[in-house]
């Protein structure tokens, strides 16, 4: 499903939940003996009344006037230019192309004809376009496009119809119709678009009947005129005297309140009559029309309730089954139903939403108890609550949410629907994991919590961090092993760890670990880890390649395997070259932390940027193993983007790579060699020990261009890749060459003029962060938790 949907503003609660509840009309029916269902046949044999067949595929689209929005609440003068109308709008249209599977745009524009000519070639697939204005809105959600409105056509006029629009008295109403996406609909559209663009007609139904008029058997044979109400009813007898067949009546699909105001009429008062239920909240009190009892609670503390079953199976689509299934139970007549996981004072508000259509949190009312009514919204499948509740406490209760973020994250865990908490606690572990990880909950995470974080790519985490509270965590969940000192566990004991953690270890990236915290850390626990998976990881940390007869200048020499499942080093920055640490270090450099700004280096210490505090998104733009490693594919897919750093891995070579930054495009015509440019610079990493010149190249080490070399920092040659200065790095035919020329000190420590094999290599783009308050302040807030847990 594809929403494109502009910035909206906050909600207002007496309306946002009850939008889209059926008119009072429907449900007063419900509550008739013999009730009149405005559903298809198949729902009142039992067949479940959401599913229908998406054929043929469909396409929702709207624009919303972004520059129209007036930025304060609801303006009873002008209902429809109000920010929450709009808002309320969107919603509308959402949950109806979720019921039926349909495609919906919502994109932020004033212009229609293009609008719906780009949502044609966006979707091609489709069949056909249903295009409506931000003041329509759907008022029966029972009728489907393709079941009802579409297949009622008569078939044998209709199978070359390319359009059904509406019309009233004044003519053809183009604020909402269905449009064929065919290669007809889409000349039928551009020349319309072209004759407003180019001839004085005011607005778009009077150059579409002048179209139609004018080319009357090409253009009108393939329209098909329908009735208004078919798709666009109106909510008042205005414009067309008082004829009754163009205003909305109940069961109508759509109601349109463009022109609202025009007419004179109350647009609030008619709104919340079509779409607001009268408050039925008295029935709950009269215990004289009732047909159902739900006992809530568990003993001591059971409430019982005097409700509707119809009332209940329209609103919730939890009730519209267990009320029609075999096993419920009746006595005379009347429906006895058991809720005893639901707290009583929560089924109060419930039933306050279901009956009245209103939800009444407060200030006074506690958070536990708002999430209590989502989880119950949730099992009764209340979509309208859902998506407000989730929403009041992102907006009003976010640090009782952080507060408690390991438990709403395993609470909202699929198959829960609560997908907004969700992905909140997801991105605040992504970016804070000590807040969970450090959290007095850990231990009691369940397993499949625990491996999505596991796996996530995105979590900003070291690895050995990570395996040592993953052995934590297998500790407490392992029955018998209470031991805190690794070295003590004995062989049986590492067996049972072994199967408590057997579906988690094996996504712990160890291949991404320094080879000294490899060996301090994991190796004394390596019988967790299995013999075989053991080795395998070892073949990547070899002591042998951290010995000096093993190095070359500090740099490992010894042949690697070639593995084809490394996973990329964790965190924002995904790459499989290097990691998060390693990119806050280079947007330091990018940053010039590494020099004075006084120009002083006498007692100068840099202050680095941390994996908290990165200031830049890095965009993987190519990746050699993945692309391919010829110039020209490199200068197709990364020439005209500017700031960009290039990563090279060489072959036989581990633990170590190298770098540039340039802050310039790579593709320039004025320049067919090289260029000048004072900001680039080249890098190099090494994660290797044993040598001073490799331990102090942990940190990484950089090399800026001379002053008499500025004017060749970059080689622009169309034959090569990315490559800097006069051949300090040349890259060329899947090799690399080096040799120290334009860029002081030299940081790579390999033989000078030589060519290297290039095992991989990956350039990023490199773009600011925007970050707004409130972002800074989740960051501010997220870095003094983790600071004052660790």
């Amino acid at each position: 499903m594809s929403y494109v949907i502009p910035e909206t503003p906050k909600r207002r609660p007496e309306f946002f939940h009850v939008v889209l509840l059926f008119v009072a009309t429907i449900i007063l029916s419900f509550i008739l003996v013999d009730p009149i269902y405005p559903f298809p046949e198949s729902v009142i044999s039992g067949d479940p009344w959401w599913r229908y067949d998406p054929d043929p595929l469909i396409v929702m689209v709207t624009v919303i006037d972004e520059s129209s929005k007036d930025g304060n609440n609801k303006d009873v003068n002008n209902l429809t230019s109000s920010d929450y109308f709009k808002e309320i709008g969107i919603k509308n249209k959402i949950i109806y192309a979720d019921k039926y599977g349909y495609e919906l745009v919502i994109k932020g524009s004033w212009e229609n004809i293009p609008t719906l000519l780009e949502t044609m070639k966006e979707y091609p697939k489709s069949d056909w376009i249903w295009w409506m204005n931000s003041n329509i809105f759907i008022s029966n959600y029972s009728i489907s496009l393709s079941s009802n409105v579409l297949r009622n056509v008569t078939q044998a006029s209709f199978a070359d119809r390319q359009m059904l629009i509406g019309y009233d008295c004044h003519g053809l109403s183009t604020t909402s119709f269905l449009i064929r996406n065919s290669p007809w609909a889409r000349d039928f559209l551009e020349t319309l678009h072209n004759s407003l663009l180019f001839k004085d007609f005011e607005d778009e139904e009077t150059a579409m009947q002048m179209l139609i008029d004018f080319e009357a058997i090409e253009v009108g044979s393939k329209i098909s005129y329908v009735p208004l109400r078919t798709l666009n009813a109106l909510p008042f007898n205005h414009n067309c005297g008082n004829d009754e067949k163009y205003v909305w009546h109940k069961d109508d699909f759509v109601v349109n309140f463009t022109g609202c105001e025009e007419a004179k009429e109350d647009c609030e008062k008619r709104f919340e009559e079509i779409f607001l239920s009268r408050d039925l909240t008295s029935l709950l009190t009269d215990s004289s029309d009732y047909n159902m009892i739900i006992n809530v609670g568990e003993e001591p503390n059971v409430k019982r309730y005097h409700v509707h079953s119809n009332i209940l199976r329209v609103r919730s689509k939890y009730f519209s089954k267990a009320v029609s299934a075999d096993w419920v139970k009746k006595k005379d007549g009347i429906i006895l139903y058991e809720k005893p996981n639901i707290e009583s004072d929560v089924f109060d508000i419930i039933l306050s939403y279901i009956y009245g259509g209103r939800i009444n949190f407060t200030d006074a009312t506690s958070s536990w108890k708002i999430f209590d009514c989502l989880k119950a919204a949730d099992e009764l499948c209340l979509e309208e609550f859902l998506e407000y509740a989730q929403d009041y406490l992102l907006e009003n209760r976010k640090e009782w949410l952080k507060d408690n973020l390991s438990i709403m994250y395993q609470d909202t865990f699929p198959p829960s629907s609560l997908t907004k908490i969700q992905g909140y606690c997801i991105n605040q572990i992504r970016k804070y994991p000590f807040m969970l990880f450090n959290s007095k909950e850990f231990v009691d995470i369940h397993e499949e919590c625990l491996r999505v974080l596991v796996q996530d790519d995105y979590l900003e985490i070291n690895e050995l961090e990570l395996f040592e509270k993953l052995i934590e965590w297998g500790v407490a969940r392992t029955r018998d092993l209470n031991q805190t000192d690794n070295q003590t566990i004995n062989e049986k004991n590492f067996d049972l760890l072994s199967s408590t953690l057997d579906k988690l270890i094996k996504h712990i990236r160890f291949h991404n670990m320094d080879s000294e915290g490899f060996y301090s850390r994991v190796e004394p626990l390596k019988s967790v880890l299995g013999t075989k998976f053991y080795d395998e990881m070892k073949v990547y940390h070899n002591k042998s390649r951290i010995k000096d007869e093993g190095t070359s200048n500090g740099v490992s020499t010894s042949p690697i395997p070639k593995s084809n499942n490394l996973l990329p080093h964790r965190g924002a920055i995904i790459s499989k070259i290097m990691n998060l640490e390693q990119g806050a270090i280079i947007s330091s450099w990018i940053d010039r932390k590494d020099l004075p700004s006084d120009g002083n280096y006498n007692d100068f210490t840099p202050e680095y940027y941390t994996i908290k505090n990165i200031p830049y998104n890095f965009k993987l733009l190519l990746r050699g193993s993945r692309d391919d490693f010829s110039a020209n594919t490199f200068h197709k897919k990364v020439g005209k983007c500017r700031s960009t750093i290039t990563l090279f891995k060489l072959k036989n070579f581990e633990d170590f790579f190298i770098g540039g930054y340039n802050p310039d495009e790579w593709d320039s015509p004025f320049w067919p060699q090289f260029k000048e440019c004072e900001n680039a610079f080249l890098f190099s990493f090494s994660l290797g020990i044993g040598h001073d010149m490799s331990r102090t190249n942990r940190q990484g080490r950089i090399a800026r261009p001379t002053i008499e070399e500025r004017g060749n920092a970059l080689n622009m040659w169309k034959s090569s890749g990315p490559s800097f200065g006069k051949f300090d790095i040349l890259m060329q035919n899947g090799g690399i060459r080096l040799k120290h020329k334009s860029f002081v000190p030299n940081i790579i420590p390999l033989k000078d003029g030589e060519t290297f094999k290039i095992e991989d290599y990956e350039v990023f783009e490199v773009t600011q962060k925007v970050e707004n308050i409130a972002d800074r302040r989740e960051r501010e807030n997220g870095e003094i938790a983790v600071e004052i847990q660790s």
